[in-house]
């Protein structure tokens, strides 16, 4: 019945419709579709998904060289739908989607329109292009032959409805800057379906300039955008990434909902470039689901300048526990804000932070390194880490640590004295402004040496280097009857909290007149009496004294004439009564 219809219409153009055969349902017929299309190489994009779904069986010849010589796709974006006619088809495919059936390589369906409405999109890559507006209208032919220039596209539509944009081509080179496509603050962006890395794929090698694509705020503050990130949205993109390749791309899409897809950046692999990640997700409250453990699993290398600067900022819909090897292939000298506000504001992830996240990262500190990384972040649980930081080491940096903990009210227990032992030498511009301010369950006392390496104090109004460091914290104001506050200088800063230290070095105990004495060395260091700890010294303290012999060492604890509270008490030969006392 459709034998040959189209065959060798080589100039037809766009996708084929998906209703085209819609009203033939029923059992096949012998030759039914048989070369229909074949020979019509401007056809572009997949088998629409429906388009024979009314043919109830299938038989050995009712589609024979359907797609023969055109230019549909023989692979899918997302997952490829199986109808038993494959055999007939040369290779060509039908594809699942995400969102809603797109027979294009990439489609965008409008949000509801009125009547002499404008849609528009801009882009700089060059190649040669499509784009079927959805309303009947002649297919626009796009030919690029440049990429300085950034141009914008529109469409008026005179009916008011709901409209699915289809966009076919291949791009053949993108500039160093910008977006190879960009809808940035587009509200009639409704959802979006099939593979923008099918339109700009990679161009080998992807190292030279203008030979990757850029989604630079591809889809920044399209705030009516709904449905998932399709899975296969960049397949087609691989290599190395290039600078901003994908800053902002989701930035302020507050409608989409899903989880990431865990292959949404599979094909890429190569060094780090700057601000690759920056912002992509950022703003994306809707998004759910936990983190993809192998998001980054191809970026491996040196960090770069603000590589994942406010990557998830603001996704306070996803959860689950930050994955321990989401940044295993970053190795090597921090740089300037590189994981800054990385999981700000992600208020449900949850878990501990996990010791390792940072491993590969190992030298001198850089500005804003790590401002903000956790900030936000209320239901991440457990102690920091002490080797979160390890591998930093040098002179402090501005706003190294600016924020890096704020507002995580759960965690708990207490800050590790070696959490920034690395970092020695004159102090930063708020290099520590308000890094633990507001971690309300963090609990003990200032480390005593945690800001050892620091070697002066400047609290001067431009330098503020650790203002509210420790500013609603449930850290102690004062030490332990055991322990001696410790001075440093910046104690201004500290919101009233105080660090601690013993009074004695190791082997030496404190007296209650202040001194340091030899403790005894025979193994016992301590006498507890019910809830009070007495030294036992090395040598006699006092006139009188209790005599403690411990592997054949004679060893003491000093006494003192009366009554005591919550010791233990002596009457020696004489009736004169004595209590332990240090």
């Amino acid at each position: 019945m459709f034998e040959s219809t189209f065959q060798d219409c080589s100039n037809l153009s766009g996708s084929i419709p998906t209703n085209l055969f819609a009203g033939i349902s029923g059992a096949p017929a012998n030759g039914m579709f048989n070369e229909t299309f074949s020979g019509c190489r401007g056809l572009t994009g997949y088998v629409p998904n429906s388009i024979y779904s009314g043919i109830t069986s299938v038989n050995s010849n009712g589609m024979l060289d359907v797609f023969a010589g055109t230019n549909l796709a023989t692979s899918c974006p997302t997952q490829q739908i199986t109808t038993g006619w494959e055999s007939q088809w040369s290779g060509k495919v039908a594809c699942e989607y995400t969102n809603f059936p797109c027979d294009a390589q990439f489609c965008v369906k409008t949000t509801q329109m009125a009547a002499d409405t404008t849609f528009s999109f801009i882009m700089s890559a060059k190649g040669s292009f499509t784009v079927d507006w959805g309303d009947g209208s002649a297919v626009e032919t796009i030919t690029r032959t440049n990429t300085t220039t950034d141009t914008t596209y529109s469409h008026t539509y005179t009916t008011a409805g709901t409209y699915v944009i289809k966009f076919n081509g291949t791009a053949t080179g993108y500039g160093t800057s910008g977006a190879a496509i960009s809808f940035t603050s587009n509200t009639l962006v409704g959802q979006i379906e099939g593979s923008l890395g099918a339109l700009f794929p990679t161009i080998s090698p992807s190292t030279t300039n203008g030979n990757q694509p850029r989604f630079y705020n591809t889809f920044y503050n399209c705030t009516n955008m709904t449905g998932s990130i399709p899975s296969g949205l960049f397949s087609g993109i691989s290599g190395a990434p290039a600078d901003y390749m994908f800053s902002g791309t989701f930035s302020g899409c507050s409608g989409l909902t899903g989880s990431i897809p865990d292959g949404l950046f599979a094909n890429l692999s190569g060094a780090p470039a700057a601000g690759m990640f920056n912002g992509t997700f950022s703003g994306c409250s809707g998004l759910t689901g936990s983190i993809p453990e192998n998001l980054f699993a191809g970026i491996s290398g040196a960090p770069a300048s603000s590589m994942f600067r406010n990557t998830f900022y603001g996704c306070s819909g996803l959860t689950g526990a930050i994955p321990a090897n989401l940044f295993s292939g970053i190795s090597g000298a921090p740089t300037g804000e590189m994981f800054y506000g990385t999981f700000q504001d992600c208020s449900n992830l949850s878990g501990s932070i996990p010791a390792g996240l940072f491993s590969g990262i190992s030298g001198a500190p850089a500005y804003n390194m790590f401002q903000s990384t956790f900030r936000g972040c209320s239901n991440l649980t457990g102690s920091i880490p002490a080797s979160l930081f390890a591998g930093i080491s040098g002179a402090p940096a501005a706003s190294m640590f600016y924020s890096t903990f704020r507002d995580c009210s759960n965690l708990t227990g207490s800050i590790p004295e070696t959490l920034f032992s690395g970092i020695s030498g004159a102090a930063g511009v708020q290099m520590f402004y308000a890094t633990f301010q507001g971690c309300s369950k963090l609990t003990g006392y200032v480390p005593s040496s945690i800001y050892s390496g620091i070697t002066n104090v400047n609290l001067g109004t431009s330098w503020d280097s650790m203002v509210d460091v420790f500013a609603g914290t449930g850290l102690a104001t004062t030490c332990p009857d055991d322990m001696q506050q410790i001075t440093t200088g910046w104690e201004s800063q500290w919101s009233s909290k105080v660090a601690c230290g013993s009074w004695c070095t190791t082997g030496y105990g404190k007296t209650d007149s202040g001194e340091c004495q030899q403790l005894c060395s025979a193994g016992i260091t301590a006498m507890h009496v019910n809830t009070s700890m007495f030294n036992v010294y090395a040598n006699k303290q006092t006139e009188r004294a209790l005599h403690v012999k411990y592997n054949n060492q004679m060893c003491y604890v000093s006494a003192a004439t009366g009554v005591g509270t919550n010791t233990l008490h002596i009457r020696d030969i004489n009736g004169d009564v004595y209590h332990l006392i240090n």
